[in-house]
């Protein structure tokens, strides 16, 4: 089922206002918050608690944000 009740707790305790500022909050699905990033249009999934499943959080936060060097293959969470 998809929530559309915004929630940026796991967003805001992983990165400052600042850096929060890039992410657009879409839906929840399953228990997972998808952001999406405002110039990469990449997602970025949390869980409630603010965990990223498949890779550590901050990996998962250059990739989606464009700040990782090199190429890059997709991934989620």
């Amino acid at each position: 089922m998809t929530e559309t009740t915004p929630n940026w707790a796991p967003l805001e305790a992983n990165l400052t206002p600042e850096l929060c500022a890039e992410f657009m909050w879409m839906f929840r699905r399953d228990g997972v918050e998808y952001y999406k990033h405002i110039q990469t249009r990449r997602y970025l999934q949390l869980t409630a608690d603010g965990n990223c499943a498949a890779q550590p959080f901050e990996d998962h936060w250059k990739f989606v944000s464009g700040r990782a060097g090199g190429q890059q293959h997709e991934f989620s969470c």
